[in-house]
């Protein structure tokens, strides 16, 4: 019993970790490993579980391209493993872990792709006693329909894969890795990620807006963070920043977060999407669109209004779904 609150507490401030071990139905849990190849293409590779009242299964989706594709690869439950110590997945012929991933995938024809790639100079987010990770103290809330993780702000990538018959390389190129886990996605969102500035190399924004249900209520909740020459400024409704602004249109977005020590200006512009499957009720059987082909610029300023840094990343991934006016009505900006 002892080793195994032991190893519950670990996992817990260690949300990199699989969070399912126990888990009941509905239930999903998914990584996504973000990188770009030599040629400013992306490629984001999704392993995850999905927990249904009456079956579960495995399965590991791809996005990619420009303009972009996707592939949706279900895999038998059983074909799926992973550590307890360490990130480290295995879906049929396919591992994943926080410093390297091996690729074997076929899907019927439509999508071939070998390969690996390896990852070095990782950033994760500091976890805290009574934050273990980066959505802060609401990681130990009970009831939450949605957890997110940051596995790595940024980092390099080196390796190659044939997709398709065609050779993607990978020359320190610029990574990213995120999860979530829990019961559904939200019922609409905003969400977008870069770790791609020409003019800022070493630069990683990540950028997440929801309707966050809770204890019978709902309320517009936020998360995010910029990093930049090696520090970490972390945002959202747990760091007691604000949304002073929310405009939304088919095409994009643009955000104003203050905060009492910094402030962030965000404009998103998607581009052309594919579409990808999401949880619901921890099934993946919900269509959202994403965009591998967006822009994401943003400008962090300090409560004096100094500019700490602003920068334009291209690509970008953005999300939009949903009816975006209940964020509007949540934040009261409507």
């Amino acid at each position: 019993m002892l080793c195994y609150i032991i190893t519950m507490i670990n996992t817990k401030w260690h949300p990199e970790l699989f969070q399912g071990r126990k888990s009941k139905a509905p239930y999903f849990e998914g990584w996504y490993f973000k990188q770009i190849d030599t040629k400013g293409r992306m490629l984001a590779v999704i392993p995850g579980i999905q927990k249904e009242t009456d079956k579960k299964s495995a399965f590991i989706q791809l996005i990619y391209g420009s303009p972009p594709k996707s592939e949706y690869i279900p895999y038998h439950y059983q074909s799926f493993s992973s550590r307890e110590d360490n990130l480290h997945i295995q879906i049929d012929e396919s591992f994943f872990s926080e410093k390297d991933f091996v690729l074997d995938l076929q899907n019927g024809g439509t999508l071939n792709v070998t390969g690996e790639l390896l990852f070095s100079n990782t950033v994760p987010v500091e976890s805290r006693l009574f934050s273990p990770g980066i959505m802060g103290w609401y990681q130990l809330a009970p009831r939450m329909e949605c957890l997110h993780g940051l596995v790595s702000a940024d980092h390099q990538v080196n390796g190659s894969l044939m997709l398709n018959g065609e050779e993607w390389l990978f020359n320190d190129s610029p990574g990213y890795i995120e999860k979530d886990w829990g019961r559904s996605f939200p019922q609409t969102w905003i969400w977008t990620q870069s770790n791609s500035f020409p003019n800022s190399p070493g630069t990683s924004v990540m950028l997440s807006v929801a309707r966050i249900p809770w204890m019978g209520r709902f309320f517009t909740g936020f998360l995010g963070f910029i990093y930049h020459e090696k520090k970490m400024y972390r945002f959202g409704t747990y760091t007691g920043h604000k949304i002073t602004g929310l405009k939304i249109s088919d095409t994009g977005a643009e955000i104003n977060i203050h905060g009492r020590k910094t402030s962030v200006d965000f404009s998103l512009e998607k581009g052309r999407t594919a579409i990808l499957k999401a949880p619901a009720e921890g099934r993946m059987n919900r269509d959202i669109e994403e965009s591998s082909t967006g822009r994401l610029s943003f400008r962090l300023m300090s409560a004096d209004s100094p500019v700490i840094a602003e920068s334009e990343g291209y690509p970008a991934g953005v999300e939009i779904v949903g009816n975006t006016d209940i964020l509007l009505e949540g934040l009261k900006l409507i």
